[in-house]
């Protein structure tokens, strides 16, 4: 199984596949595929340190986001640092909003502050302000290359930011559909791990609340 998600989640990242949509199955997997790999070990060795599946799946995951695509590649460094990130995901997803809140309310800290104000005057200290793209900004602010990529994504599973800004085809910026893309390819692995509703209720309660 361990070869099975390694190599699916490869492909996830590097062609247009999607590994948990397919259950981190393709059409040549198949045990005698696996025997004739000479590099099974790795993957024996992976499964004796890490035998959940969720395990390996994370660890999978986030080496391929980073370019290791090979099990022989993989760094448990980077593994651990997103274990400890979800552990803390509440403190760590109100922390990122807190900070973005703060950004595009705090005059002083912006010089181009007049455009992330709706046209009212209001800036945008609304939670839904930030999730729509039809206020005459250059990018949704939480498209910003500032926020951790992790709570763009959530934020998009949240309330569907980038979708709506996709869709709208006002899309300035040269590396959004790189972006957008990326998104889209993180979505489904992180939708597992993290608990929307939970995160939903932060980010309006860090939004509505005076600061």
């Amino acid at each position: 199984m361990a070869w099975c998600i390694c190599n699916s989640v490869s492909h996830h990242f590097r062609n247009d596949y999607n590994a948990v949509k397919y259950n981190y199955k393709m059409p040549w997997f198949s045990p005698n595929k696996f025997k004739g790999d000479r590099m099974q070990w790795w993957y024996r060795t992976l499964v004796n340190k890490y035998p959940q599946q969720d395990q390996v799946i994370k660890m999978a995951y986030v080496n391929c986001n980073h370019g290791n695509f090979h099990v022989s590649e993989y760094n448990v460094g980077l593994y651990e640092e997103l274990e400890k990130w979800l552990q803390s995901q509440s403190y760590n997803f109100e922390k990122a909003l807190t900070e973005c809140r703060k950004r595009y309310t705090d005059v002083s800290k912006i010089k181009d502050f007049r455009k992330y104000e709706h046209h009212s005057g209001y800036p945008y200290k609304d939670f839904d302000f930030h999730c729509k793209p039809e206020h005459d900004v250059m990018t949704p602010p939480f498209a910003s290359g500032r926020i951790d990529f992790k709570v763009r994504v959530i934020t998009n599973l949240i309330c569907g930011w980038a979708d709506q800004y996709q869709k709208s085809g006002d899309t300035e910026t040269l590396h959004w559909p790189q972006t957008y893309e990326a998104i889209k390819r993180h979505e489904p692995f992180l939708s597992q791990w993290i608990n929307i509703k939970k995160m939903k209720k932060i980010a309006y309660k860090v939004f509505t609340n005076t600061m």
